[in-house]
């Protein structure tokens, strides 16, 4: 059975529940259902909480767990009897609810406790999303032609050419891009803030580490001085405990080093990774990994691309919880990064200085595009019939299996792993996302020679009229 939001304003009773259900706001994609027990529906629920808190409960009288129930209840009256119960009263009784009126819950519902006398809450349970797709054939995404320059080849050269590079202890004053290593204190209202000893620092123009305005101080001072300076803490930093406050300085230079780059020459290339005979056998062997990164990112792009305008043209109908808890899914996942790097949340923001209305600005904007995005392709799959069979999945642990051929213990270790039923779960999920992305490519990319082949036939209209 089906409900439309803004028709349902009926007061349906029930032999076991009443149950009201009805729509106190326009929100689309949920459904606001109001459960009333009466005392002979709390009753089971009852029976099951005394039997948990007779154990508990100490009663003259009586041997452990042997009070009767008008005796406990007498004790802890009956609105204890209900605390106790609401755990999985709330949760069966309106299981029970959504079942007798054919409501199907798409994710856990939102639960408001109205009263416990008698027990009445109001749950806003979030529907099947409506998904109306758009028109594939009105998107016709044109893949990005891959060439690789010169100049790329020496970025890259450039890039691993500072990554080879050795700091060397240098005799002169201090300048931006330095490797320091100094002790530092900081305090604020005469309460120490910073205390850190023997730290590595590179002063950067614009770093906001440890406040605005600390790295320029340091410059053209030298190896073994000690300084003292106050800064004003700007009054829009995110930590607003500081924002607007001087801070004092005390800082001691134990040591400067300035980063030495080698010649890219032959001998460069020989030290990198395997080793090349000459300078022109590494450059290119970059630019063929350059060239399959760039038709792989092109790939990608064209996915991407492929998938936000379907986005941007699809009608999505969902409840407004469910993009509620996607934002504190990404919230815990990017909480969860931080703190696997040994980074707080509140540092990460002043660090990139942001505040945390910012922050959670773009968490909700991020996370109601993934949701969209994920609407979107369970419809796609859905309306394509797209399906990972067994099959599929033994194949792709196949191919998989070649590559660890050339040692058979190693072989049946992977072949021991891969045939796990989490990692069979994980590939099947990888290939059913892939073969979704390829169908929506397959339908909404266009060759240039497709879109010469219809600006000529508009042409060809156009002189025909």
């Amino acid at each position: 059975m089906l409900y439309s939001i803004t028709d349902i304003h009926t007061y349906i009773a029930y032999t076991e529940f009443f149950v009201e259900i009805q729509t106190e706001t326009e929100q689309t994609g949920e459904i606001i259902v109001t459960v009333t027990l009466t005392e002979s529906d709390e009753d089971p629920y009852l029976d099951r909480s005394y039997k948990r808190m007779v154990n508990r409960l100490k009663v003259p009288g009586f041997r452990p767990g042997k009070a009767p129930k008008s005796i406990v209840e007498s004790m802890v009256g009956r609105i204890g009897l209900v605390n106790e119960a609401i755990e999985f009263m709330i949760p069966e009784s309106l299981d029970q609810a959504l079942k007798d009126n054919d409501i199907s819950a798409f994710a856990e519902p939102h639960i408001e406790l109205l009263g416990m006398e008698p027990t009445q809450y109001k749950a806003t349970v979030p529907l099947e999303p409506v998904v109306i797709l758009g028109d594939t054939s009105e998107i016709n995404i044109e893949r990005e032609s891959v060439s690789i320059t010169d100049e790329q080849v020496q970025e890259v050269l450039e890039r691993i050419r500072d990554e080879q590079a050795n700091w060397e202890p240098v005799e002169r004053p201090i300048e931006y891009s330095d490797l320091l290593n100094i002790n530092v204190k900081g305090t604020i209202d005469n309460e120490l803030v910073i205390d850190d000893s023997e730290i590595d620092f590179i002063p950067i123009e614009d770093s906001v580490l440890p406040f605005p305005g600390f790295a320029p101080n340091l410059l053209g001072h030298t190896e073994t001085e000690s300084l003292e300076f106050e800064i004003t803490i700007p009054e829009d930093y995110a930590r607003k405990e500081y924002a607007g406050k001087n801070c004092i300085f005390q800082v001691e230079i134990l040591s400067v080093k300035v980063k030495s780059l080698p010649e890219i020459d032959d001998e460069f290339a020989k030290g990198i990774g395997e080793g090349f005979d000459t300078l022109d056998d590494f450059k290119i062997n970059l630019q063929e990994q350059l060239a399959t990164e760039a038709e792989g990112q092109a790939a990608l792009k064209v996915q991407e691309d492929s998938l936000n305008q379907l986005v941007e043209i699809s009608d999505i109908q969902a409840s407004h919880l469910l993009y509620e808890r996607e934002v504190d899914s990404l919230r815990r996942e990017r909480e969860q990064a931080l703190s696997n790097q040994q980074v707080d949340l509140e540092t990460y923001l002043t660090y990139i200085g942001k505040s945390p209305e910012e922050f959670t600005e773009e968490l909700e904007q991020a996370a109601n595009e993934r949701l969209n995005r994920f609407l979107v392709l369970k419809q796609f799959s859905n309306d394509q019939e797209i399906e990972v069979t067994e099959e599929d999945v033994q194949t792709e642990i196949d191919n998989m299996l070649k590559s660890y051929e050339e040692s058979d213990e190693t072989r049946e270790r992977m072949e021991s792993f891969f045939n796990t039923e989490s990692t069979k779960d994980s590939i099947r999920s990888s290939m059913f996302n892939r073969k979704v992305l390829e169908k929506l490519v397959d339908l909404t990319e266009v060759s240039p020679t497709d879109d010469a082949s219809e600006a000529s036939k508009d042409d060809t209209s156009n002189t025909d009229k």
